[in-house]
């Protein structure tokens, strides 16, 4: 079968391939950004701590009740330290700090 384009998607032998920037298996794309409010949150706890490591400030969100995330059981735990840090970058951008 020769290879095609349509849609965004190539078909090759057959099989349906993933646009770029998709995982198969994933059911729904990541989500980094959080809410203005719950951002601003995280922005008022950061002055409180500053010295703390992404790692460390994750898990006093988690502790105090502010963010958590689920884990693949379902328990909760805290926040990617990279999406920490992502979010106070956010934070700064729209003057928040």
């Amino acid at each position: 079968m020769p290879d095609i384009a349509h849609d965004d998607h190539t078909v090759v032998q057959g099989k349906v391939a993933q646009p770029r920037g998709r995982r198969s298996g994933s059911k729904t794309p990541a989500r980094h950004g959080l809410p203005r409010e719950k951002l601003q949150e995280i922005a008022d706890e950061r002055t409180h701590c500053e010295g703390l490591s992404y790692r460390e400030f994750a898990q006093r969100l988690h502790e105090r009740g502010i963010y958590s995330t689920k884990a693949k059981d379902g328990s909760k735990v805290p926040a990617n330290p990279g999406n920490v840090k992502k979010w106070r970058e956010q934070a700064r951008a729209v003057g928040m700090y």
